[in-house]
């Protein structure tokens, strides 16, 4: 018999499966439904066309955090970019907390968060949400004291519930625990609650953002974590060398500044969002099954079904992916407006 030690964390892990990818219609990843302008595509090609890609990429990433610093107004020197806000949770969860730390945060919240305190030997701590699938910045703060937590992470605005804590009330949470807090706003450019501007003004704060949802990057994969100096120097000694390619530097730092394009989706994706909420409410008020709506802020809605599976058996039928989350709940993210409304209609059908 084999004596190869492995981590015993995998027993109770599965890879990661994304199996959207095989719909036509995928309304069930959050993706930006705002196409790039031919302009700035012709950017992207000759930014990318141009590289020397038997060169290693700048491991300081000047040009890409110089642009994130005028995009957001922050210190590039308090930017640290990474292969998606993926690899900075890695980062933070598997290397910056102490073996056995706790992480505390919410239930469904997003799952790299437990994923990765699973793989590094964490452990964790998961708050109930309320009934109406809030969260409160007075229960994080009573549960890292009472847990003495190492870490609080969770997502504001919150996936998959599209809810939010107020920048108030995060500064609340920042300044009453004695842990670091990891505030991802992954979503924030459809809100106007981020606390990014006081992410070097806290020593125990780090803010994710990403360019994946408004600025239309899923596929690059770009995400920055932003901080105090001294937090800022040790993620940039426990990150991997080169960890952020050429190609993502240049397509990133191509979009950061175009904030014609950003401004140009919000809008958008705005007007969809009022329909896509509008058309939900209605449905649900003619729905045969008990169906809740929850608010969101986002750009993709959370809804409660009694029957979530016949939804979305219907949907799959039809090469629609919606996200479901268990039985009863799915997210739907917004689309152009012609697919939304053939999602809705479908949806209206089965539930009507």
């Amino acid at each position: 018999m084999s004596k190869m030690r492995l981590n015993p964390a995998l027993e109770r892990l599965t890879p990661f499966s994304y199996c959207g990818t095989g719909y036509p219609v995928r309304l069930d990843a959050n993706e930006s439904c705002v196409p790039l302008s031919a302009e700035i595509r012709g950017e992207l090609a000759a930014a990318v066309g141009n590289l020397n890609l038997n060169c290693y990429p700048d491991d300081c990433t000047v040009a890409l955090r110089e642009a994130f610093g005028r995009a957001f107004s922050v210190d590039p020197e308090c930017v640290v970019p990474g292969n998606g806000s993926d690899e900075l949770i890695n980062m933070i969860v598997g290397r910056l907390i102490p073996y056995q730390g706790l992480v505390l945060g919410i239930e469904r919240d997003f799952g790299s968060y437990w994923s990765n305190a699973e793989i590094f030997g964490r452990r964790t701590m998961r708050l109930p949400r309320e009934a109406d699938m809030t969260f409160s910045a007075d229960a994080l703060i009573e549960g890292a004291k009472r847990y003495d937590a190492d870490l609080v992470i969770f997502s504001n605005p919150n996936n998959p519930s599209g809810s939010q804590l107020s920048r108030p009330e995060v500064i609340r949470l920042i300044e009453s625990v004695d842990c670091l807090v990891v505030v991802d706003e992954a979503y924030m450019d459809f809100s106007d609650q981020s606390v990014l501007d006081l992410a070097g003004k806290y020593e125990n704060l780090i803010v994710l953002r990403t360019l994946s949802k408004a600025m239309g990057l899923a596929g690059a994969r770009m995400g920055f974590a932003v901080s105090d100096p001294a937090l800022t120097f040790a993620l940039r000694s426990v990150r991997d060398a080169y960890n952020v390619s050429a190609p993502d530097q240049a397509i990133a730092a191509v979009l950061l500044n175009h904030p014609e394009h950003r401004a140009r989706t919000l809008a958008e994706i705005s007007r969809l969002m009022q329909l896509l909420k509008a058309r939900l409410n209605g449905i649900a008020a003619r729905s045969k099954q008990a169906m809740t709506v929850y608010p969101s802020v986002t750009n993709f809605v959370l809804v409660r079904l009694e029957d979530a599976d016949a939804v979305s058996a219907a949907m799959h039928d039809r090469g629609i992916s919606l996200r479901q989350f268990d039985r009863q709940l799915i997210r739907i993210s917004v689309a152009p407006e012609e697919t939304l409304n053939r999602v809705l209609d479908l949806l209206e059908e089965t539930v009507c």
